[in-house]
Parts: C-alpha cells; structure tokens; sequence
C-alpha cells in the first residue's frame, strides 16, 4: 500500500468546532421559508449562504467580487463562468497580485536544485524562452544540465560560458552524473517549460515547511502559440490511480535527489517520458516515496503548433506504456492497458482474477417505471458473471408495483426482502446487507440505469486490490452532462460537493477527469460498491446520526480512517435520475432533518470538512463543476 503524506490522513473530531458560518444556520432559514409557503425564499437562501460561506472562508474582496458578479450575472451564469475561453486570464489577473510563496531572503535552508533538461532536436526553437524564464528566477541556488543527442551542439547565446549551464551528451546521464551532483531537489523540464518568478523559491518554502517529500506535484497550466495562458491543470492531492492513468512528471514535478539515486536515477533511453518513468519507479519501491501537492501553478507548457503538439503527445503516451506496464508487473497488479479518451492518457482494464459475488441492493418505494428501467438494464446488460439483486420494498402501495414484482418473482438472481418501516435509507441498507449472500456489496439507487456492460467488472478488479475500501463510478444525467465525478468534503457550498457536477461529458473539459481514475474523498451512495465483511466491521451505515444524508460520505470517511482508499472509476458508467425516486422539492420535516445531520456531520468531521486533501485550493468551496 502506498504511503500516503499527512495531506492524504484523515481523522474524525470528537466534538464540533464552532465556525463563524455554519451552513446549518441557513438550514433554519430554509425550514422557516418552508413553514411560511415561500418557496422563492429557498433560492435566496441558497445564494445568501453561498456567500456568506465566501465571505468565512476567504475574505472580503472575494466576496465583493462574488456578490457583484452575482448582480451583474446571476447566479446560474456564475457558476459555470469558469467555461468561458477567456475567464482563466480574468482570474489570473486577480489571484496573482499574491505571491506564490515565501521569498528567498525569508527562507532559513539553501536548498539546491537541479534542473536536467533531455532535449530534442524540434524542442531547439523553444530554447530562449526556456532559458529566460530560468534568468528571471528570484531563487538563486540552482544550476541547469542541457543533455542532448550525441554531437549535437547548442547556441546558448549570453548564457555561454554560464558556471551554472552544463552541457551534456544524453548518454552521459548515468550513474556517475547522479553521484556527482550536489544539489538537493531534481527538476525534468522540457525546453517547453516555463516557471513564473518565484517559482524555485516557492518551492524551497514549501520544502522549509515539509522537509519529508520526496515528491512533489504543482499545478499547471498552458501557453498558447498566441501568448495566453490557458487550460488550468487543478490537480488533487496526491492520487496513484491518476498517476496511473494521467502520464505526470516534468517542469511541475520535484524530486528529491537521494530518491533519485536510490531508484536508479533518470533512464534517458525513456524519453520523452524519462520524468514519468522515473517517478514510476519511485512509487513501486519499498518503502513507497513521500508524495505531496502544492496547490500553486508553479509550471507553464508553451505549446507548440497544434500538429506539433498532438505529435508530441503521441510520442509522451507510447514513451510511457513500457514504464507503465513494468510498474504493474513490479506491484503485482494484472492489468492491459489500453490508450485513454483524454490526449495523452491510459486507461488500466485490471484483471479480476477470482471474481467475487456481488449483492446489488436496490432500494425502493413504487415508482415501477424506474424500478424496471433500473433492473432491466443490469439483467440485460451487465457481463459480470456472479451477482444477485435485492430488492428492499419500502411499503410500496401501487398496483403497477406488485404486478413488477410478480414478473420477476422466481427469478434466478432476484430476491425481494420487505422493509415495513418508516423510511431510513441508512437502516434500509444495513438489514438488505445483513441478508446478502455474496461477499461484495453493491449499493444502488433504483433511479440509475447501467450504461457499459462492463460497469460491475471494472469496479469489483478495483475492490479486489487490499488497499482500496470502496468503488464509485460515473453517473450521468439524463441530458448526459456528469450527475458525479466523486465527491469533494466542504465544496459545493456545502458540507460535501461533486467535482465535476453538470459539466459535459467531454475529454477536454476539466483536464479530461470525468474520463480519468482517480482516487477521491468519497462516492455517493447512489453506486458504491464495498466488501460486505469490512462494512459490517465498521457497523454499516450510522442510522442514527444519519438515517438519509451524509451516510454514505461517513462510511467513506470512516474507510479512509482506517487506511483505505477510495476510488472513482470512469470505467463503470450509468445514467442517474438523481432524487427522482423520492422527489426533490423540500419540505420542512426534511429540512429539519437535514439541519440534524449537518451538525452530526460537522461534529464527527470538522478537519476534514476544512481540509479534503483531494480538494484544490484553487477551485471554488461555493460552486461544483471544477469552479475557480
């Protein structure tokens, strides 16, 4: 199991720490709107806690700012303004009057930083900007290795004869070479690669603050052949199945030296994927590297021309396969890889070597027609060979219901189990789990539809890995923009978020995530899939803290608690209607009950509301959809 930065921990608090806004005080407001008959009083709360949470958490200017670009745009356009082509260099004017970090003269270490540059041939135009944006450094300690192709030379203009430039023929990137060095930190850029001022110096402050990384990854962003930045990389605490599936390295990833040599140093003969390979090889040693995010665009891509590019990006992804494929041989981890939908990526079809029974508990009240499109769709569709489905009946009343029921009745691989109680989704669950027969729990709502055959294989080849506690997958709207992308703790101004929440289903947008695996904070309920020994040893669902909401994000919580991770697959992809099942228009008894288990929610889990290490600081609390 990886071994995961202080970042990556999460631990319950025992009791609640008061804020200054707590969104249960605009739960009150929305149960006295209810009790009053103001319905439009509930989308006027909605934005007032919206920005009153703006205003706690990050001052009076952004809340200005919001609350004019409220007036001026109203609240829906606010909140998926970050789509527009030009809003990343609107916000960059405002965000970057801070500074990145803290300057030299502030830092108490002199760390030391090499930057070894395997340059080709098309990269040469790309050279003088490369090296200007290294003079304009703030940070002084720090000495660049240009290695190229045998024989080839290079024009380094005013920077020739420069005691801190070496130039070197890239089979001279050895063990000696590695030996030999005396810095601390190891930087692979590519000649592409650009870095704002105090970048370097960004990084020592980081380094002065956690002295233990072996690796860290910055955010990114592009420049276009225009000039302009673009196309933001918010990048979430550190994440293996990203790095597995998302090629990383280079002019935004840093490397500790001693790791470097342990593993081998760089193998030149990988480029132009040296930096990912190497930081392969890293994450498959035991003791695992110390990894770490820095939430700051500490690295620019100059792009090249588009034809260009997309050459580029071919040669990246097949450099990386061997690397990628020698990592999971080394872990132990049977798998193919395939090329992903996003540019660039992979896409790892793990093998289930011993498949294992899934229980697929569906609960339900009436509504037949999506009962039957729910069920129809997983019997006709899914290529997973042992499962079973169980259906919990919550006191259904309608005749069209029975006469489903009857249909089904002594079907190989459907159960009905009765739930004659008041409905509690969390209690619901934890009987059907009780009675399930297989040792793999499916928890799914009954307004979801499968959509690739392969949903349940791809989510059980993760389950199947002892580091991972519980698998989402993808689900859609019916219009098919993401319904979830995984699930972000204190984001979409509430207690928890949807990363990606009504964006399109699209590889370019967000960098390509909806198409991506990674590891998050938590899945929604509405598909989660978990051992049924590991839930019944954390007690299931907590019933009576949170008998509708928040039961699934806690039981995630308390896996990662414990160790595991989470993991959201693209792989396994389905259609949610979300909410239809019960409806979606408040009411004051759910309002009231809502407030109760936000402040259970708050209580158990202040630091990590404040503190998701998969969360980007740069990405908007207040909005879902990748907003910044």
């Amino acid at each position: 199991m990886l071994r995961w930065g202080e970042e990556n921990r999460v631990s319950a608090s025992k009791s609640p720490r008061p804020g200054l806004i707590r969104k249960s005080t605009f739960t009150w407001l929305q149960w006295l709107c209810c009790r009053a008959g103001l319905p439009r009083g509930l989308a006027l709360v909605d934005l007032l806690a919206g920005t009153a949470i703006t205003l706690h958490r990050e001052g009076w200017r952004p809340f200005l700012d919001l609350a004019l670009a409220c007036l001026r745009e109203g609240p829906e356009a606010l909140a998926r303004r970050h789509l527009r082509p030009d809003y990343y260099s609107r916000w960059l004017a405002r965000r970057e009057r801070q500074p990145l970090g803290p300057s030299g003269q502030k830092l108490t270490a002199r760390l030391r930083f090499s930057l070894l540059a395997l340059w080709e041939e098309e990269e040469l135009p790309f050279l003088a900007g490369f090296l200007d944006s290294l003079s304009r450094q703030s940070y002084p300690h720090w000495e660049l290795l240009l290695a190229g192709p045998p024989g080839k030379s290079l024009d380094l203009g005013d920077w020739q004869g420069n005691s801190r430039v070496r130039l070197l023929a890239v089979d001279a990137v050895t063990h000696r070479l590695w030996q030999s060095l005396q810095s601390d930190y190891l930087l692979l850029p590519s000649l592409q690669d650009r870095w704002p001022t105090d970048a370097l110096a960004a990084w020592a402050g980081f380094l002065q603050l956690r002295p233990e990384a072996e690796i860290i990854l910055s955010d990114e962003d592009e420049i276009d052949p225009g000039g302009r930045r673009c196309n933001p990389f918010w990048k979430p605490g550190w994440s293996p199945d990203l790095a597995l599936a998302l090629p990383q390295g280079g002019g935004g990833t840093l490397f500790r030296l001693t790791a470097v040599r342990a593993a081998g140093g760089v193998q030149a003969a990988r480029r132009p994927a040296h930096a990912y390979d190497l930081l392969l090889r890293l994450l498959g040693h035991t003791p695992p590297p110390r990894v770490y995010h820095f939430p700051r665009v500490l690295c620019h891509r100059q792009l090249a021309a588009p034809q260009t590019e997309r050459e580029q990006i071919r040669r990246r992804q097949q450099a990386a396969k061997p690397a990628l494929l020698e990592y999971l041989a080394h872990t132990r981890q049977p798998a193919q890889v395939v090329a992903g939908q996003v540019p660039g990526s992979w896409q790892v079809v793990r093998e289930v070597r011993e498949p294992q029974g899934v229980s697929i508990i569906i609960p339900f009240r009436d509504r037949p027609h999506l009962l039957e499109r729910c069920v129809s769709s997983i019997l006709a569709a899914t290529d997973y060979p042992a499962f079973e489905l169980l259906l919990v009946d919550n006191q259904s009343q309608e005749p069209a219901t029975h006469r489903l029921l009857d249909r089904w009745h002594g079907h190989a691989r459907v159960r009905l189990e009765s739930y004659p109680h008041p409905f509690n989704f969390a209690a619901l669950n934890n009987r059907a789990a009780a009675q399930a027969r297989y040792p793999y729990l499916l928890f799914l709502n009954n307004d979801t539809e499968v959509l690739t055959p392969s949903w349940l294989t791809a989510m059980a080849a993760h389950l199947q890995r002892p580091e991972v506690g519980a698998v989402g997958a993808k689900l859609l709207y019916p219009d098919g923009t993401i319904q979830h992308g995984g699930l972000t703790i204190g984001g979409g101004g509430l207690l928890c978020g949807d990363l990606l929440r009504g964006l399109p289903d699209h590889p370019q947008v967000a960098r390509g995530l909806a198409f991506l695996e990674r590891n998050c904070s938590a899945v929604t309920g509405a598909c989660l899939l978990t051992e049924k020994d590991l839930f019944e040893q954390l007690g299931g669902f907590d019933e009576r803290d949170f008998p509708i909401c928040y039961n699934d994000v806690d039981y995630c919580l308390r896996l990662r608690a414990r160790g595991y991770v989470i993991v959201w697959t693209p792989q396994a992809v389905l259609y949610h209607d979300e909410s239809a099942s019960r409806g979606r228009r408040p009411d004051v008894d759910s309002l009231a009950r809502l407030r109760w288990e936000q402040r259970a929610f708050e209580a158990r889990w202040w630091p990590v509301i404040h503190n998701d290490p998969y969360f980007n600081a740069n990405l908007s609390r207040l909005w879902d959809g990748y907003a910044y």
